[in-house]
């Protein structure tokens, strides 16, 4: 399912007291649409399906708030995202199990009608903690690969000048 994901302004403010979070945050706001889906294609080669379930989830919550704005709202189409995401995400037995806490299950379960604008907050920030070491290890391995081109460039600019330097002392000798 396609999902629209709310301002990054909406998204920030709402994570405000989730500082960590925040690059982490600003990636997936913004990876699908312009840097190619490469935190998903990161995580997708993990053998444990948890961390895309954590995406997927992290991005069906996102459309799921979107339905509290507007002057459309429908409370029978949240009602019916809510009971989506909890049987795909939160339920144990559950096809994409985000792995919650016993009290979280508990918590949504009890609150789902009627469902409201925060009710996954808590699981949201639970799936974000599970993907915030995938983001820090993409990052590490960016940092690695960057430090391996700088040496390369700083290889290649070292010879260029012996280069430079030896043709310089052939044409003076």
């Amino acid at each position: 399912t396609h999902t629209h994901t709310p301002s990054h302004l909406h998204l920030l403010h709402h994570h405000h007291r989730a500082s960590p979070y925040l690059p982490l945050l600003k990636c997936l706001v913004t990876e699908q649409r312009h840097a190619g889906g490469f935190f998903q294609q990161h995580i997708s080669t993990k053998e444990d399906k948890l961390y895309l379930n954590c995406l997927l989830f992290w991005r069906e919550v996102q459309s799921y708030k979107i339905l509290f704005t507007g002057s459309a709202f429908s409370p029978c189409a949240v009602e019916m995202k809510a009971k989506f995401l909890y049987s795909h995400y939160i339920v144990h037995s559950s096809p994409d199990n985000l792995h919650c806490p016993a009290l979280l299950v508990h918590t949504v379960s009890h609150h789902l009608w009627p469902a409201y604008e925060d009710l996954f907050d808590e699981a949201e920030e639970h799936a974000l903690r599970v993907l915030l070491g995938q983001w820090n290890e993409l990052c590490d391995l960016d940092n690695s690969q960057l430090q391996q081109l700088d040496l390369i460039t700083l290889s290649r600019v070292s010879s260029s000048v012996r280069a430079d330097e030896d043709l310089e002392s052939l044409s003076e000798g």
